[in-house]
């Protein structure tokens, strides 16, 4: 029987460091990286503070059109309204014309590659009647994917006092929309759109420099300062990265490859434990001689800077025996990846979840009579 696999989100690899932190510097206010392969932070500075997202609000207000093109709420030929207010919002646009209406495929464009107010507050008037409605929208999808400190307003990140979040949410939501609409993550990519004549570039500087980065979108206001969040790839790793806070484009670009540069092309991951593999047969409590496997039901990675000279040890932690009944992919433990030095000293743990690897039922009556008595006499097997 196979293992069910989470279908929540990120899942964070808890890491407890006993030697030296990363030495890596950044002049952002705000600053997050994570590892999608081996679930590692790889680094953090500020990251759980609050601030505002400027218009990186805009990768949530595309995950809602895209939950609500899935769900057939919409479609990608349908018009949607361009209104006064919609047409008279300042900062970025596509240059919508009042008074007329545009298919949401073009609507989608100018959101993500031109990063358009206008047509942000298009698309969430079409698809709940005002954009407050829609920011209910945006906080209950924020709520599902366990963005805890995240709260939004309107649809285009302009200044609000009330809109904000943190550089570990808008990781989260930038990879449940990696993960959950697949088809439209190409969109982040996309170099220029022109729409009424006018062509226009994306903003996020990192896609010119060829290093990987293939997402998502840059923020800026008085409040905020220069943003970014985005996603590298190379080979099979992954990272996304949040930076926020700085003084200038020129900044946000020098901060956010030098960030790519270190955690992506100066690191690597290590398999260390298969999915599937049992680490050990733990004993099951009144079921005498009875042992069940335990495992992780990942692969589980492990990002090292190439220059670290450490190894890897795999630890579990668990309270034996086993009660039952337990379900299997039942979280019973800790498994325990040990980084230690040369000499054997330890420098961090980073702790994954332990699991069982088959069902379980609670043992009759007789049969935990005998268990009693054979575990009094003999102890545990």
């Amino acid at each position: 029987m196979m293992l069910a696999k989470s279908c929540m989100g990120i899942i964070v690899a808890s890491v407890l460091f006993t030697g030296q932190a990363i030495a890596f510097k950044t002049t952002a206010k705000q600053a997050f990286v994570y590892d999608l392969q081996s679930k590692q932070i790889l680094f953090n500075k500020m990251g759980t503070d609050l601030m505002y997202p400027a218009s990186m609000t805009k990768i949530m207000t595309a995950y809602v059109v895209f939950d609500a093109l899935r769900r057939g709420k919409i479609s990608a030929d349908d018009k949607m309204y361009v209104s006064r207010k919609a047409w008279k919002m300042g900062g970025s646009r596509m240059f919508l014309k009042d008074d007329t209406s545009e298919t949401v495929d073009k609507l989608i464009k100018g959101l993500i590659i031109q990063s358009g107010n206008d047509s942000a507050v298009v698309l969430a008037e079409g698809i709940s009647g005002t954009e407050e409605n829609f920011a209910e929208l945006m906080n209950d999808t924020a709520k599902r994917l366990g963005m805890k400190n995240t709260n939004f307003t309107n649809s285009t990140g302009w200044p609000d006092n009330n809109q904000y979040t943190t550089a570990w949410d808008l990781v989260i939501l930038s990879d449940a929309i990696r993960r959950d609409f697949p088809e439209y993550y190409y969109l982040w990519a996309e170099k220029t759109y022109t729409y009424n004549n006018i062509k226009q570039g994306n903003r996020n500087p990192l896609l010119y420099m060829n290093i990987g980065v293939d997402g998502l979108k840059t923020g800026y206001t008085e409040a905020s300062g220069y943003g970014l969040t985005a996603s590298a790839v190379k080979n099979d790793r992954r990272i996304i990265f949040v930076l926020n806070g700085m003084r200038s484009k020129n900044e946000r670009k020098e901060q956010g490859a030098a960030l790519v540069r270190e955690f992506l092309f100066n690191y690597r991951n290590t398999l260390v434990v298969k999915a599937g593999e049992v680490l050990e047969q733990a004993p099951i409590s009144m079921h005498y001689g009875k042992k069940i496997p335990l495992l992780s039901i990942d692969d589980i990675y492990i990002s090292k800077k190439i220059t670290t000279n450490t190894d890897n040890k795999v630890l579990i932690e668990y309270k034996s025996p086993i009660t039952a009944p337990i379900k299997i992919g039942d979280e019973v433990g800790k498994i325990i990846i040990q980084q230690v030095d040369k000499a054997g000293n330890p420098v961090q743990n980073i702790y994954y979840p332990l699991y069982a690897g088959e069902d379980v039922r609670k043992n009759n009556l007789f049969g935990r009579v005998v268990s009693f008595v054979l575990s009094t006499l003999f102890g545990t097997p």
